[in-house]
């Protein structure tokens, strides 16, 4: 049993099922343990702030939150932010003429809002759109705005992330290369068919051991699980790193674990056994 004091912890695909939002009781239950045991569980996802499940950050020892593939964490007693990485306006600008003649579904996370343009939110229907951020949108009406690149230009506005969904197949490369040769960005990648574009100095490994070193812990008592290539560098930082068995194949050449799914509450089962000693769920997860 290694001697964790934090799991920095994915949760789409990696603690939801696929296709939820749920954290399931034997996760709630793996994680109150673990903090029974001084482990503190720290979420750390690709979404921006305002669209992580309450009941994620509710769980016991959770007071800090990296979102938006770190490019900020957040303590949530107090509301301070840290160790915040944001696009420069004049890289989200080139980043969104590039997107501009492709007419996608495009997001800029910004200070816990999203933002959209005008044509999008008149669109809506039209494309596919996360559940949680539709949630979102419906509790925050608002028109969009008219032009993108302009507004951020003219507002000066430090940008988290441009989330960009329904993205295949030739396309889909396309747009990679055009964003690979923008300097001062970098793109990832959360699903086979959204784009996730940032600073380039911006990505969760980074954030993770800024904040493991703020509280003072060293990075073999660090756990990390995730299952898709916005992982990669928070799963080779980390002392003890575990991919999920529906992961990509970087993401689990990554790890040095494969638990279980997580439609098979894989997360779970990990910390049962590496947190929490419990050897039910030795046999479930694959040792590399």
């Amino acid at each position: 049993m290694a001697n964790i004091k934090l799991i920095f912890c994915d949760l789409d695909g990696t603690v939801f099922p696929i296709g939820s939002t749920q954290i399931t009781p034997r996760f709630a239950r793996a994680v109150t343990k673990a903090a029974e045991k001084g482990c503190i569980f720290i979420p750390c996802t690709g979404r921006v702030l305002p669209t992580i499940p309450q009941e994620a950050l509710a769980l016991p020892s959770c007071r800090y939150v990296v979102y938006s593939n770190g490019s900020a964490t957040c303590d949530l007693a107090t509301g301070e932010l840290f160790n915040q990485v944001l696009m420069r306006p004049e890289d989200t600008a080139a980043a969104l003429e590039l997107l501009r003649p492709y007419r996608l579904f495009t997001e800029l996370f910004v200070e816990g809002r999203i933002i959209i343009s005008r044509y999008c939110t008149e669109h809506m229907n039209d494309y596919y759109v996360p559940r949680h951020h539709l949630t979102w949108f419906a509790q925050n009406p608002a028109p969009g705005v008219e032009d993108l690149a302009e507004y951020v230009l003219k507002n000066r506005i430090g940008v988290e992330k441009i989330n960009v969904t329904q993205l295949e197949g030739p396309l889909r490369e396309q747009v990679m290369a055009l964003i690979d040769a923008v300097p001062g960005i970098r793109h990832v990648s959360s699903g086979a068919s959204n784009l996730e574009i940032g600073d380039e100095k911006s990505n969760k490994g980074i954030a993770m051991t800024l904040l493991a070193r703020r509280l003072g812990v060293p990075l073999d008592q660090v756990m990390a699980l995730g299952d898709n290539d916005n992982d990669l560098e928070m799963l080779s930082a980390a002392g003890v790193s575990v991919a999920m068995a529906n992961g990509t194949p970087d993401a689990k050449a990554a790890a040095q674990y494969i638990a279980p799914s997580c439609n098979d509450e894989g997360a779970a089962q990990i910390i049962e056994e590496l947190v929490l000693g419990e050897q039910m769920a030795v046999s479930s997860s694959t040792h590399r």
